[in-house]
């Protein structure tokens, strides 16, 4: 398995070497070919099947290519990623975020649980300052209204264990230090629910 894990890692950072050296022309079609690996998870529009896959599409270019390049840094946790990401410069992560941040933005068609997303609705008001209030973003942080329920739990359980925003000045997320799990599905099915 972990002789997969390398070759995987490696066919993933030729291919990435690859399509930042075809890339050329204006910066978003070059954003959409540098990507084109990108749309194998997170869909071409930057907004994927999958429940704990984020989606980019719509997401500010400035918030998309800052994560990316924590990620590339180990600044990051993301397993995956921080192997896909080797293979690009910060130029090269600047136009695929300008080519996803001019998809339209698709919110989650999941079934919500009203009375849990009223339980979330009562905890967001701290969240209001930097995701606004129906988690729109600031362009800083991410548009989380409308992501599917699952990603924002695991988000959050993430930024609880400190596997977020590691660096010195990253975003602060120590209000969820003090939250617990029934918090979390709470305000995650809360902002699943805002399309």
């Amino acid at each position: 398995m972990k002789i997969f894990s390398v070759f995987l890692a490696a066919a993933l950072s030729a291919a990435c070497a690859w399509a930042a050296e075809a890339a050329g022309g204006d910066d978003l079609e070059s954003g959409r070919r540098l990507g084109n690996f990108c749309s194998s998870c997170h869909g071409p529009q930057g907004s994927g099947p999958g429940q704990t896959i984020p989606y980019i599409g719509g997401q500010s270019a400035e918030y998309l290519a800052n994560t990316m390049i924590e990620m590339r840094d180990k600044r990051r946790a993301a397993t995956l990623m921080q192997k896909i990401s080797q293979g690009y410069s910060d130029g090269d992560i600047e136009k695929i975020a300008l080519y996803y941040s001019k998809q339209p933005w698709r919110s989650n068609n999941n079934k919500i649980d009203a009375k849990l997303a009223k339980q979330g609705k009562a905890l967001s008001e701290s969240c209001e300052g930097c995701h606004g209030e129906a988690g729109l973003s600031d362009g800083y942080t991410p548009r989380i209204g409308g992501f599917p329920a699952e990603y924002i739990y695991y988000a959050l359980l993430e930024y609880k264990n400190g596997l977020r925003n590691m660096e010195e000045g990253g975003a602060s997320m120590g209000l969820v230090s003090d939250m617990d799990e029934k918090e979390f599905k709470a305000l995650a099915e809360y902002y699943s629910s805002l399309k």
